[in-house]
């Protein structure tokens, strides 16, 4: 994480994203939600938007604030499932241009 500590919320973001990858993985085995990604993206595209779309449903119904934020988790899960995809096949992002070095 280019040298920075999370925030203790982050952290817990970040474990509940870790499972939801687990509960796919158990769901849907080693070809979990989008670790397909590489050669099928339009699929990794539709289940990313589908979650998403589940977001915007969550918030139309006015569900809670926990409700809301248990499909967030859904849709980092799936966006990370498609980067593990990238990264098994040795691609890796483009690095951003103009972020600053982290503090020393």
């Amino acid at each position: 994480m280019i040298g920075l500590t999370p925030a203790p919320a982050c952290a817990a973001v970040i474990e509940a994203v870790g499972r939801e990858r687990q509960w796919q993985r158990l769901k849907y085995g080693d070809k979990a939600v989008v670790e397909r990604a590489v050669v099928d993206t339009y699929h990794a595209m539709a289940v990313l938007t589908e979650e998403t779309g589940e977001v915007a449903q969550a918030l139309n119904h006015r569900l809670d604030a926990a409700d809301v934020a248990a499909e967030l988790v859904q849709v980092a899960a799936v966006a990370l499932s498609w980067l593990d995809a990238y990264a098994a096949a040795g691609v890796q992002p483009t690095p951003r241009v103009g972020i600053p070095p982290p503090p020393a």
